[in-house]
């Protein structure tokens, strides 16, 4: 029976070490995270891993983040220690590390990939929100299903001040179902996200206004934390 168990953790154990090996072999951006030297990303401040570019690029770029922090920090409460960030300036870089058309990317807590398009003070911010989120829920309550999709993303939508679906119009966006699953919303933000982005700040903005605001939010997110159940409709 032992010789069975330790056979079969064993087994488990082989497969876990294939499963990572394949993610890390079909995804660069995770092998890129452990060496972004590896893949031409050079570290100009603690966590901020840029391509190489002029010196005005680079202070661009630094100065970005650091607002985008402070930006995170006003509205979750400070601290807010940075996650990795690998940023892209050009589609060579963006190919090298998987080739991914998003603006910005968060994966887990961890790090974001930022794309050359995305490598402004607003992507960032927004990616960053989705750090903080996930930070003050934990990982348990993200998966749980207790946070929909649609205020995640609207959230950040708001965090960030996205000038591209922060105008809405009157009535709101009465048609537009919104994902409660990030799987879902996954699916459908690749062709629909000019849609679904201002409906969730639409959604979002409403809560807010309902539930003392910023206030409410922090409020709601150390209650999902503990395992509470909130009704965001």
């Amino acid at each position: 029976m032992r010789r069975l168990f330790k056979i079969t953790c064993f087994g488990g154990l082989l497969l876990l070490v294939g499963a990572l090996g394949w993610v890390f072999y079909k995804e660069p951006v995770f092998r890129a995270y452990l060496c972004p030297s590896c893949f031409g990303l050079t570290e100009i401040e603690p966590h901020i891993y840029l391509e190489q570019t002029d010196d005005a690029t680079r202070t661009q770029s630094r100065a970005d983040v650091l607002k985008a922090q402070r930006d995170i920090e006003a509205f979750f409460q400070p601290p807010f220690s940075l996650p990795t960030m690998l940023i892209c300036l050009t589609e060579i870089c963006q190919n090298r590390l998987g080739g991914s058309q998003a603006l910005g990317l968060a994966y887990g807590t961890v790090f974001i990939l930022i794309s050359p398009k995305g490598a402004n003070r607003t992507i960032i911010t927004h990616e960053l929100a989705h750090i903080a989120v996930g930070r003050r829920l934990g990982s348990l309550a993200m998966v749980s299903g207790r946070l929909p999709a649609w205020f995640f993303e609207g959230l950040a939508v708001i965090v960030s001040r996205d000038a591209r679906y922060l105008t809405f119009p009157k009535g709101g966006y009465p048609d537009v179902a919104l994902p409660s699953s990030f799987r879902e919303w996954r699916r459908r933000a690749e062709l629909e996200h000019a849609q679904l982005y201002p409906a969730a700040a639409f959604k979002v903005s409403q809560w807010m206004d309902q539930n003392d605001g910023v206030f409410g939010v922090r409020v709601a997110l150390k209650a999902l934390a503990e395992g509470e159940v909130i009704n965001f409709n």
